[in-house]
């Protein structure tokens, strides 16, 4: 029995990953649940976005080449503060992954889920978050 793709009709996300196959396969993934996906590669191209943008849920990778996932939750904290809006975000990362985790649901992102990135899980990931099910805190890594 193979499992499906969850629904994300209506749902606008950003996603923040500086490498170019992963944004396509994130964005194809995504889009073939029903989401409306905007893609940016770095810190100041999201953070451009969301100036005049709010979509629904952000996924963002943590390292960058001029800053780090970190800095850019940070700069969306405070955007929110300013207009009274909430955005859940999702951390995705490849690195140190035991690490990671716990390092970015402190920092404030819901969920975190290490790469590669299974596209069923995925999408039942932004479901979860987008339901305000983050209480389930990021899929444990034994890797």
């Amino acid at each position: 029995m193979s499992q499906s793709l969850a629904d994300l009709k209506g749902l606008q996300i950003l996603v923040v990953e500086q490498d170019l196959d992963t944004r396509m396969l994130y964005t194809l993934i995504l889009e073939s649940a029903g989401a409306m996906v905007q893609t940016t590669a770095s810190v100041e191209e999201a953070l451009a976005v969301l100036a005049h943008e709010f979509p629904s849920i952000m996924m963002s990778g943590l390292h960058f080449h001029e800053a780090d996932g970190y800095a850019l939750l940070r700069q969306v904290r405070a955007l929110q503060v300013v207009s009274d809006r909430r955005m859940p975000t999702i951390a995705v990362s490849g690195y140190s992954q035991r690490e990671q985790q716990p390092r970015a649901l402190a920092a404030g992102f819901q969920r975190y889920l290490p790469k590669p990135v299974d596209p069923f899980e995925l999408t039942q990931t932004i479901l979860q978050v987008a339901q305000g099910r983050s209480g389930q805190l990021g899929r444990e890594t034994s890797r």
